[in-house]
């Protein structure tokens, strides 16, 4: 750049994330309410509310750190 020009410097404060909701316990049509609301999504087959049972896993911990649209795999029982 000639000497004097103005440069601009833009700052990343890394990927989006969310915190993940605790969702064991809940039904799953309710946890699947739940991580949407916090611009997550369940994954296929969970996708609607036609799932019933109960929660009883998912693929990430309560507190962790997800990126935003990620399909998070509940396990039903």
């Amino acid at each position: 750049a000639p000497w004097d020009s103005t440069v601009v410097v833009t700052v990343s404060k890394g990927p989006h994330t969310v915190k993940m909701p605790t969702v064991v316990g809940l039904q799953a049509a309710d946890a699947c309410l739940l991580l949407r609301n916090r611009q997550l999504d369940c994954a296929s087959p969970l996708s609607g509310p036609q799932v019933t049972g109960i929660v009883t896993a998912a693929d990430h911990n309560p507190g962790d750190d997800v990126l935003i649209g990620t399909a998070v795999k509940l396990i039903v029982a």
